[in-house]
């Protein structure tokens, strides 16, 4: 409807743990996840990253 039919697909989606989200980044930095909550359900992690 939007035109944004390629991020509706659910084949397009890369669902990941927070765990899994976690290990994406360097132990070297300081990662501090919020959670975007609809409806009291999670639907995205967004990382704040630190360089230490």
């Amino acid at each position: 409807m939007l035109g944004r039919g390629f991020f509706a697909d659910k084949n397009n989606l890369n669902l990941v743990s927070m765990k899994q989200f976690l290990q994406c980044f360097p132990e070297d930095v300081t990662v501090k996840i919020y959670k975007q909550r609809i409806f009291g359900i999670t639907a995205s992690l967004i990382a704040v990253v630190k360089k230490t």
